[in-house]
């Protein structure tokens, strides 16, 4: 058996429900020129395919290689493409020669500016609330 026999050139029909139909490489160009034809929903069956499944062109998403199947799985799984063509984890950074950005950036936390002790402005600040508890509650005496 020759290499090519082992392994047909495949593509893969790929679902809005995240079913993935993998069909021979001339099939799938061959639903693709019919695509390119029809201007409303179709069923298609598939003869040639295990299990002969029927499917709605409208639920069709793709028509997909291989290597552009294995790209979406990693980023969808979180991992990012380095411009020189590895793969990394999110949020790890990239040894060759380059730092993967992160997908979303970490909450931080807010900074609390640092003032000095000053007792007047903590006269005021209880003066304040003094003033406020006496108009929430009146002049209410509490009940011994």
């Amino acid at each position: 058996m020759t290499e090519q026999e082992l392994a047909k050139k495949q593509k893969c029909l790929a679902l809005s429900n995240g079913v993935e139909i993998w069909i021979d490489y001339e099939k799938a160009e061959e639903i693709q020129r019919y695509l390119d034809t029809i201007k409303e929903t179709k069923l298609i069956t598939l003869q040639d395919t295990p299990g002969t499944p029927t499917i709605n062109t409208a639920f069709l998403v793709g028509i997909y290689t291989p290597e552009q199947m294995e790209d979406a799985k990693r980023r969808k799984n979180g991992q990012t493409e380095c411009k020189w063509g590895y793969w990394h984890d999110r949020h790890k950074e990239c040894n060759h020669g380059a730092t993967v950005q992160p997908v979303r950036a970490p909450a931080q936390e807010p900074v609390r500016e640092e003032r000095p002790f000053d007792p007047k402005r903590r006269k005021a600040g209880l003066a304040l609330l003094q003033k406020k508890k006496e108009e929430l509650l009146g002049h209410v005496t509490p009940k011994a």
